[in-house]
């Protein structure tokens, strides 16, 4: 025999070991069906949970986004209030309402550095 016939021969010898157990057409389309459904109904599962997970998180932001707003304009408020009542009219206010009188003019006692006091 040939190089090429004793190739062949071991060649087609090794396909037949590695064959796989018959399996009818039937059984086979069955299966496949079956692993089919099987594949469809747990990526639709998957997909509902993405999908609710994803829901879930767009409402939580929009609650986040509603509060940073709220907080915004409580600050704005109150950084408004704040600068109003350190207003200068305000203080002059508040010091008319506490009977303070305006300084014409002032007077400093002088004391001399020989001086000591003792009680």
């Amino acid at each position: 025999m040939t190089t090429y016939a004793l190739s062949n021969l071991i060649i087609h010898k090794k396909i037949l070991c590695l064959s796989f157990p018959k399996i009818g057409l039937r059984l086979f389309s069955r299966l496949f069906l079956l692993f089919s459904l099987i594949s469809i109904i747990s990526l639709l599962i998957f997909t509902i949970i993405q999908v609710n997970q994803i829901t879930q998180e767009s409402n939580l932001i929009l609650t986040y986004q509603k509060n940073i707003e709220e907080l915004s304009q409580k600050n704005q408020d109150l950084e408004i209030k704040l600068f109003q009542s350190n207003s200068f009219e305000s203080i002059e206010l508040l010091a008319k309402n506490l009977n303070y009188e305006k300084v014409g003019k002032i007077h400093y006692i002088k004391i001399l550095e020989s001086t000591a006091i003792a009680k």
